[in-house]
This record gives structure tokens, sequence and C-alpha cells, in this order.
């Protein structure tokens, strides 16, 4: 990428390509195809102790950023991961940390705080369940309902695919409560959760349907507020797609340069004059 990177943030790329030559070289990747998981959570904790789900967090929650705009240092881990086709669930638990920091500042939770805490130290993972069968790639195509009952809030409906679900302790759960959208943090093994695991093409990610059959919670599961998430999640996709970009263009590169390598090894002839 053509960013004019600071020493920090150059030492914090070559250290996460470091790490990720060390940890999942091709030949491990590949020992890994049929692996349930995709990764070991081993590669999982010593990665979050280089800042892996902590970036997007403010510094008094546990997070911190090496530049001070820890969405730009993100995109850099995201490109070696591209580069490197690394497995991990880099963007849904990073988001999903994002969001409960956020939330904090507002709304004071232990057990959400706790959550975090888990999310930074790697002894946790979590994914976020946005999308749907029918999702148009915005908070519009959001339908699964939370419904407030009581002192509960019910959620009824399906999400999919979502990444490394069979994996997370925690899901962040987008739904829709009237007009406006809430968010749940819902515990992996919930009641009335069902969770389905999809086949894919990706060698290095998991994903699963998830079904929510009238799945009950205490309000205290609520990030934020019920129908006012609307912005969180807006921002949320935006720092998703950053982040996705980024890991992208880490993946073209690589194979760009691979394909540059291999028409040298073989003399692929320049222009079309050379071959007649």
């Amino acid at each position: 990428m053509l960013l004019d990177l600071t020493s920090d943030q150059d030492f914090l790329r070559e250290t996460t390509a470091r790490f990720l030559d060390n940890r999942v070289p091709v030949e491990e990747i590949r020992r890994l195809r049929d692996d349930p998981a995709g990764f070991s959570r081993e590669y999982w904790r010593l990665g979050t102790e280089l800042g892996w789900t902590s970036l997007l967090v403010a510094e008094d929650m546990g997070g911190g950023s090496v530049s001070g705009d820890g969405l730009v240092d993100l995109t850099l881990i995201a490109h070696e991961f591209g580069s490197h086709a690394a497995p991990g669930p880099l963007i849904p638990t990073a988001v999903v940390a994002a969001a409960l920091g956020a939330a904090l500042v507002a709304t004071p939770n232990d057990g959400h705080l706790k959550v975090l805490t888990d999310l930074l130290s790697g002894a946790a993972i979590a994914s976020w369940c946005t999308e749907e069968p029918r999702w148009n790639g915005s908070s519009d195509g959001i339908s699964l309902e939370v419904v407030v009952e009581g002192g509960e809030v019910v959620l009824t409906g399906m999400k999919r695919p979502v990444e490394s679900a069979l994996q997370a302790d925690h899901l962040l759960v987008t739904g829709r409560t009237g007009e406006g959208l809430t968010q749940v943090l819902v515990p992996a093994g919930a009641a009335g959760l069902s969770v389905t695991p999809m086949h894919s093409v990706d060698l290095t990610r998991r994903f699963a349907k998830l079904s929510f059959e009238g799945v009950r919670l205490p309000m205290d599961a609520v990030v934020g507020e019920v129908g006012q998430a609307d912005d969180a999640v807006e921002i949320q996709l935006r720092m998703a797609l950053a982040i996705a970009n980024a890991e992208t263009v880490g993946a073209l590169e690589k194979a760009f340069g691979m394909t540059v390598e291999w028409a040298v090894m073989y003399e692929v002839p320049h222009n079309i004059e050379e071959t007649t």
C-alpha cells in the first residue's frame, strides 16, 4: 500500500510479517485446510500480543495504537494477512472489540468489559453477526428481530455467513427493533441458538449459518441502547470494509509478485512480436 509509514508503524508491519512467516507458512496453511477451526488458539493468543484485537480500542480500556490512528494501523496488519493468506478471525474480532469499547464509554457494563478484556488478551474470540440471506450490504438489509419482553430481549431470525462462528465464544448480533437497530452480545451455546457449518472455497476461513429461535437474554446483553445502534453499525461496517480492502490489496500484491516471478523464470515474451 502507498503509505508513508512512521518507524513504529513499519515495526508493527514487519513484526506481524515475521510472525506470520514463522507461524503460518504455506505448508502449515495446507496442513490446516481440513482443520475444523483453521487456526490454533495459541496462534491467535500470540497474535493478540501484537495488537491484532486492541488497535480499535481506547488505551484506558486496555487497547491503543502505535500511531494514534488504530484503523490505519490495523490495515497494515490486514495487508500482511492478505499477503500471507493468514488464518484467524481478524476482522470480526477486531470489530466486536471496537463496538464493545465504544459502547462502554456511554453505557458502563461490567460483563461487556470482561468480554472485551478477554478479546484483547486472546482468551476469547468473538464474531460479528450482521450478514443475512437477503442482505444487501447495508444496514437496511438487516431483518433479524430483537424484541423487548419484560426484562429480556428475544432474538428471532437467521445470520449467514458468520466467520468463525463455531470457534467464537461470543457473538455480537445486529438485529432490528422496530425502525432502529439493536446489537446484542450472545454467548456461544445460548438456548435457542443453532450453528450449522457452511462449505466455502476459502482455505483459511470457516463460516457458518446461525439460527436464532427465540433466544432470550437479559437486558444487560444489549450493547448500547435498544433501537439506537444505527450509527454504531454504520461505523462498524466502514471499519470492516477498510480492513477487508487492505487484506485484499495484500493478497493481490502477493499474487502479482508471484506472477512476475513466474514470467521471469520461464521467460514469457514481453510483447506479441516476440512470439512471431
